[in-house]
């Protein structure tokens, strides 16, 4: 991928719809400031994006990733084999990152039970062993908050309503109810609060 022919792209199809990028981050639920690191090379939109950036600036994710419009049956092969890597690898680091989120949690778990009890019973002061409890659950606190940045960022939730698969914000993440397997939160395509299940890709 031409990632300076990416953004330039995104900055001409812009200007066409005479969008300020202030309105284009409002339409994709991100901040211009985000609009404006694309447009100046020094990031490109995120995969969970990507489908909605196209809706909104009426081009295909072809000629996204080709960053100008195609008229070439070649390019559109070449493109396609792209597209699919690029989900493909995707995929495989979402599903490493929770193994990962896993792994951590119950390693997090132990620790702090295992640590609970060595201070509970070993021979301190009680100003001190109330000391040294506060601050192995501080230190938890502070693995979990960890733990649920990277879970929220990590895939997409599928809206049971319009089964679009989006990233949703931290806050939304934070304050929705969840199962083990669900979490209820609003759509940003179709607004319905329903409850979404975890998947591990776009597609």
């Amino acid at each position: 991928m031409d990632t300076i022919k990416i953004v330039n792209f995104i900055k001409e199809c812009r200007n066409k719809k005479q969008m300020t990028q202030q309105q284009l981050g409002e339409k994709l639920f991100v901040e211009a400031k985000t609009i404006s690191k694309w447009e100046t090379g020094k990031g490109i939109p995120d995969v969970s994006l990507m489908y909605s950036l196209c809706e909104v600036l009426d081009i295909s994710l072809k000629e996204l990733f080709l960053g100008e419009k195609i008229n070439d049956e070649h390019k559109e092969k070449e493109l396609e084999k792209i597209i699919l890597e690029t989900f493909e690898r995707e995929k495989r680091i979402n599903k490493r990152n929770i193994i990962g989120e896993i792994i951590v949690g119950i390693i997090l778990i132990l620790l702090g039970v295992i640590s609970i009890l060595m201070v509970s019973y070993a021979s301190l002061t009680y100003p001190l062993r109330l000391l040294l409890i506060v601050l192995i659950l501080l230190c938890e606190c502070i693995g979990t908050g960890g733990l649920a940045i990277l879970d929220a960022n990590t895939g997409y939730y599928d809206c049971e309503s319009c089964h679009e698969r989006f990233v949703p914000t931290m806050k939304e993440y934070v304050f929705g109810f969840h199962t083990m397997k669900k979490r209820k939160l609003p759509c940003p395509k179709c607004g319905k609060k329903t409850w979404c299940s975890k998947k591990i890709s776009k597609e």
